[in-house]
């Protein structure tokens, strides 16, 4: 319990500064990584590039297996998503439940998000735990 406590306070305290520095506070990837997800699920994007400058892994991944880039096309962050994926970050990476951003975007229909991603070479033999691919909304 004082464990998860210290957790919520140093996330509090991260995400507090974060809002206020130029540069993030901590270099800890670990940190750097949650930092991330939490600004890609804000659609942060000035965030998003400032933890990136400052070394974040871009394609680190959750306990779930997700990625930046997946957290923000799940919630439909498209400034978010183009930082992120301008960046480099990879279209293809599964999470644990076999979804990648190139995936989830053809699935709930974001074009603007497929559009983007359609230049960094997505895998089109991919297939999600349902065996669908990018291409469900085009049917």
């Amino acid at each position: 319990m004082i464990a998860q406590a210290k957790r919520n306070f140093i996330h509090a305290i991260s995400a507090l500064l974060l809002a206020v520095s130029p540069l993030p506070v901590f270099a800890d990837a670990t940190v750097q990584s949650r930092q991330l997800f939490e600004a890609a699920s804000r659609g942060d994007a000035g965030s998003i590039r400032r933890l990136l400058a400052a070394g974040a892994p871009i394609d680190a991944q959750n306990a779930s297996g997700q990625t930046a880039l997946l957290i923000a096309v799940a919630e439909n962050r498209l400034e978010a998503a183009v930082a992120l994926i301008d960046a480099g970050a990879d279209i293809n990476r599964q999470a644990g439940n076999h979804d990648t951003p190139w995936l989830l975007a053809g699935a709930q229909g974001r074009t603007e998000m497929l559009r983007r991603m359609l230049p960094k070479g997505p895998d089109f033999n991919l297939r999600n735990r349902y065996g669908g691919s990018a291409l469900i909304p085009a049917w």
